[in-house]
C-alpha cells in the first residue's frame, strides 16, 4: 500500500495513538454496523505478534449483530482502507484484531517532539470543563510526637497525587491539618510539668518533634504508676479551652517546637504545603456547626447535656458531636476545619488522605456534612498500614519507625548499595551525599507508592535499593545510562538531532515498542489521576524503564550500520530520559545525572 507520505499523518499524530484509533474505531462502528461506540479497550499486541495494538470484539459484536470474526475483518478493513496513514496493516483472529500502524505514523508522531525546547512536549491537560478545583489534605499529625513511617507513606501520596492532578489540569490546594488540641497533646503536656524542668530541644540537642514525642511515651510510662493523671489530662483540656494563660503558654511552646521538627523533615523530603490549618483555630467553627445543627432540629442533646447526631438512617449508627462539658470531639473540629478549607479554596471535590482504619469516621463526617446541607464532593483516599517485622507500629509505646532515623539509614543504604555495585567511580567524592540522598529518598518514595494505596505493606529498606527490581534505583539508573550514552554521543561528535524530515524508512520491532510505551503515557497518567493511584503511574515508569533496557540491551545505538539510525536511536533514548524524568518527578522522586 503506498502512503502519503509522514506529512500528511501530522495532524492526525498530534493526538496519542489511543485516541487517533478509537477515533477511527467510533468511525468505523457507525458506517459497518450503525452503533456509536466510543469505548475500544486497546491494549499492546502480545510478544511475537504482528501489530503495534490488538483489541478484543466479543463485547461489540452482539450490539453489531455480527459474528466476532467478521466484524474484526469488517472494521479491520474499513481502517486500513479509510485511514490509510494510520493503519498500514491488520490481523483479525478469532475476534480479535491485531493492527500495525504506519511508519509515516511513527514518524509524525516523533516529528512533534522537535517542535518544543529540548524535544518535550507538554502533557494534553483535560479539557477546560472537566479540570476541577480540588482540595487535597495530607499528613495532618498530631503535635505530641514526631513523624513515622506510616505518615511517609500518607506524605508521598498527597504529594504525588497533588503533582499529578496539576499535570493534568487540575487547580490542585494542598492542606495540612495539624492536630494541635485536644486528649493527646495535654498528654505530652503533663508528662512535661512533670519531669520537664523547663528543659528545650536545644538543651537535649534534640528535634523539637523528637523532644516532645519523648513526654508522650513517657506520659503512658507514668499513668500505670499514678492513675490521677488522667483526671489530670482531662482537666488540662478544660482550661485550655476556657483559655487559662499559662495552660496556653505553655501548649503554645511544646508546638511550636513540634511544628518547627515536622517543617525540617518536610524541607528533607522536598513537600511544602499551601495551606496549614491547625485545630485551635477550626474547632470553634466546628462548634457553632454543631450549635446551629442543634437549633435546626438535626441534633439532639442527651440528659447530660452532650450533644449527638443519630445517623442510623445513613447505615450508621448515633455520634457525638459535644461532650457533656462542653468540650469538642474530633468530629467536632473536622467540621470546623472543613468548612473553613471550602471557604477558603471555593473546591468542587476535598480529598483527604487518611489510613484505612478511619475510614468509619469519614463515612460519619461524610454524612454530617450531607446533613447540614454542604455539596461538596468528599472523598476518603484511605491507605493501608505499613508493618515492621515486629508488628504494627505503637506510638504510645515508642515502637515506631521514626522518619528522620528512616531517612537516615535509607541515605546510609544508598552509599553501601552503590559501593558495593561500584557505582561511584565517574561521582567526584564532594556530590556523592547529594546522590545517596536522592538514591535513598527516591527509594523509600517509590517503595511506597508503587503498592496500590489501598493495600498494606510491609516495608522492606534493602529490598527497596535493587539495580535490577522493580524500584526507583533501577528507573535511575536507567536515566544516568541514557544519560551517559548521550554525553559519550557527544564526545564522538555522533548527531543526536535526527533529520526527521528525511526519513522514509521503517521502524523496527523494538523501536515500536518502545514508541508504543512513550504514546502510552497521557493515558496511563490521566487514569492514575483519575483513580487517585499513584501505584499506576510508578507501574508505568518502571515499564517504560525495563523496555529501554532490554532495547539497550538488543540494539547497538551509537554504532548504527546506517547513518540515519544512531540519531534516531539516540533521539528515542533522550525521549525515554526526558519522560523517566518528568514522570519520576511526579511521584516526587529527582533523578541523579550520573551513577
Amino acid at each position: 500500500m503506498a502512503f502519503a507520505g509522514w506529512r500528511d499523518s501530522v495532524s492526525l499524530a498530534m493526538k496519542d495513538p489511543f485516541s487517533c484509533l478509537k477515533d477511527a474505531w467510533t468511525q468505523a462502528m457507525q458506517s459497518i454496523a450503525g452503533v456509536k461506540l466510543r469505548d475500544m479497550p486497546l491494549s499492546p499486541v502480545p510478544p511475537h505478534t504482528t501489530g503495534d495494538y490488538a483489541v478484543a470484539l466479543f463485547a461489540y459484536a452482539k450490539a453489531a449483530q455480527m459474528p466476532p470474526q467478521r466484524l474484526a475483518d469488517a472494521v479491520g478493513e474499513y481502517l486500513t482502507n479509510k485511514h490509510p496513514t494510520l493503519v498500514a496493516e491488520y490481523c483479525a483472529d478469532s475476534g480479535f484484531l491485531n493492527m500495525r500502524l504506519t511508519a509515516d505514523f511513527w514518524t509524525a508522531y516523533c516529528a512533534q517532539w522537535h517542535r518544543t525546547a529540548k524535544g518535550t512536549a507538554p502533557e494534553d491537560v483535560l479539557p477546560k470543563e472537566a479540570r476541577k478545583r480540588i482540595l487535597l489534605e495530607y499528613c495532618s499529625p498530631n503535635t505530641n510526637k514526631p513523624l513515622h513511617l506510616g505518615h511517609l507513606r500518607n506524605l508521598f501520596i498527597g504529594d504525588a497525587l497533588a503533582r499529578m492532578l496539576r499535570s493534568v489540569g487540575h487547580q490542585v490546594h494542598t492542606a495540612c491539618l495539624l492536630n494541635d488540641r485536644g486528649i493527646p497533646i495535654c498528654q505530652s503536656m503533663v508528662a512535661y510539668q512533670q519531669e520537664g524542668r523547663k528543659r528545650t530541644p536545644a538543651d537535649s540537642n534534640k528535634k523539637g518533634d523528637h523532644f516532645v514525642g519523648d513526654y508522650y511515651v513517657r506520659y503512658h510510662q507514668l499513668v500505670d504508676a499514678q492513675p490521677d493523671l488522667a483526671e489530670q489530662v482531662t482537666a488540662l483540656l478544660q482550661r485550655w479551652e476556657q483559655k487559662d494563660p499559662e495552660v496556653r503558654a505553655l501548649w503554645a511552646r511544646l508546638n511550636e517546637w513540634v511544628a518547627d521538627g515536622f517543617d525540617a523533615t518536610y524541607a528533607r523530603i522536598g513537600i511544602a504545603f499551601d495551606h496549614i490549618y491547625k485545630e485551635s483555630d477550626t474547632y470553634l467553627l466546628g462548634k457553632q456547626m454543631v450549635q446551629s445543627g442543634l437549633s435546626k432540629g438535626l441534633f439532639y442533646k442527651d440528659k447530660e447535656g452532650a450533644v449527638w447526631v443519630d445517623l442510623t438512617q445513613h447505615g450508621l449508627d448515633q455520634k457525638v458531636l459535644l461532650r457533656s462539658d462542653g468540650t469538642s470531639v474530633y468530629i467536632t473540629q473536622d467540621l470546623g476545619t472543613h468548612l473553613q478549607k471550602i471557604q477558603d479554596t471555593k473546591a468542587d471535590i476535598s480529598l483527604y488522605v487518611v489510613g484505612n482504619e478511619q475510614l468509619y469516621h469519614f463515612k460519619v463526617l461524610f454524612s454530617l456534612l450531607a446533613t447540614l446541607g454542604e455539596s461538596t464532593t468528599n472523598l476518603h483516599i484511605a491507605y493501608g498500614m505499613v508493618s515492621l517485622p515486629s508488628g504494627r507500629m505503637k506510638s504510645r509505646q515508642g515502637q515506631v519507625v521514626d522518619a528522620d532515623d528512616l531517612l537516615d539509614e535509607m541515605e546510609r543504604l544508598a552509599e553501601q548499595k552503590t559501593q558495593e555495585a561500584g557505582k561511584l567511580a565517574d561521582i567526584p567524592q564532594p556530590e556523592r551525599p547529594q546522590l545517596y540522598q536522592r538514591l535513598g529518598i527516591g527509594a523509600l518514595k517509590y517503595y511506597l507508592l508503587r503498592v496500590a494505596a489501598r493495600k498494606a505493606i510491609a516495608f522492606d529498606p534493602d529490598s527497596s535499593i535493587d539495580f535490577e527490581g522493580m524500584t526507583a534505583t533501577f528507573i535511575q539508573y536507567t536515566y544516568v545510562r541514557i544519560r551517559s550514552l548521550l554525553r559519550k554521543a557527544e564526545a564522538q561528535r555522533v548527531a543526536t538531532q535526527w533529520d526527521v524530515a528525511g526519513y522514509t524508512g521503517d521502524w523496527s520491532a523494538g523501536e515500536r515498542v518502545l514508541l508504543r510505551h512513550l504514546a502510552d503515557a497521557r493515558g496511563r497518567l490521566h487514569k492514575a489521576a483519575a483513580a487517585y493511584d499513584p501505584s499506576l503511574w510508578a507501574m508505568y515508569l518502571y515499564e517504560l524503564a525495563r523496555a529501554y533496557n532490554h532495547y539497550y540491551a538488543t540494539q547497538r545505538i551509537l554504532t548504527s550500520d546506517a547513518p540515519t539510525q544512531a540519531p534516531r536511536r539516540l533521539m528515542l533514548s533522550q525521549r525515554v530520559a526526558v519522560r523517566l524524568q518528568s514522570g519520576m518527578a511526579l511521584l516526587g522522586i529527582e533523578m541523579p545525572d550520573r551513577m
